[in-house]
């Protein structure tokens, strides 16, 4: 079934321009390694993604949940999808990602227009440690949350520090989109990744990362890859 949202992301592409659809990023991270996502888009059974050594396996992804109801002109529903994968690089294990993905959204439809009170979404997500070098045990977690569909903002973070997560509707060369393109991961005010999530997606790590920084930003890349915007189960029911 084609959607409002499906519409508005073809037409968003479109407008962008016949290359292919990228977000900006600054000068450090375009002479950096550009990683491209193999495997992103198809069925949702049998997931694998990959990009440069890094490999997504073992996803499990959960039915979307929840429940809804009406009374009278206002509207409620709930949304709930959890979805796990096992994160290598080179054949090593590096973590073991639990994710979960909530949406809160309300609304009161009346003839002329529909007036939302409520849009919230959160994504949780648990990064365990499977490494056994020394600089390979520390677990992340990243939490982010958004309201009326801006793009996903938060922390990933350790009992080591935090990088600021940062999503963006912004298209290199072309007007904003109405739908998130991609994340920036921050330290310090300056970028250190790029999870473009356009297209078959792309990844992007500053060079001269620690492995460890580069390894828990690249998890979390995967993670943002395999989220899905809960809002189209409410738009196809």
């Amino acid at each position: 079934m084609i959607t409002r949202t499906h519409v508005l992301i073809l037409f968003a592409v479109a407008a962008a321009g016949c290359s292919t659809a990228r977000i900006p990023v600054d000068e450090t991270l375009a002479s950096g390694e550009y990683l491209a996502v193999e495997g992103r888009q198809g069925w949702k059974i049998h997931e694998r993604i990959t990009f440069g050594s890094y490999v997504t396996e073992n996803v499990d992804r959960s039915w979307t949940r929840g429940s809804g109801f009406a009374i009278g002109e206002v509207e409620m529903n709930r949304r709930r999808q959890t979805f796990s994968f096992t994160f290598s690089d080179a054949g090593t294990p590096l973590f073991a990602v639990a994710c979960e993905v909530r949406l809160r959204h309300g609304e009161v439809n009346t003839p002329v227009v529909d007036v939302e009170f409520r849009n919230r979404s959160t994504l949780d997500c648990s990064l365990d440690s499977m490494g056994t070098g020394q600089y390979d045990r520390i677990s992340w977690t990243l939490s982010l949350e958004e309201y009326g569909e801006k793009p996903l903002t938060g922390l990933l973070s350790s009992h080591g520090g935090a990088f600021d997560v940062r999503g963006t509707n912004k298209l290199k060369g072309g007007l904003p989109a109405s739908y998130t393109t991609g994340y920036y991961v921050r330290r310090d005010g300056r970028d250190i990744g790029a999870i473009e999530v356009v297209n078959d997606g792309a990844v992007r790590i500053k060079a001269d990362l620690s492995a460890s920084d580069k390894h828990a930003v690249a998890a979390a890349g995967a993670a943002l890859l395999l989220l899905e915007d809960l809002r189209g189960s409410i738009e196809e029911v």
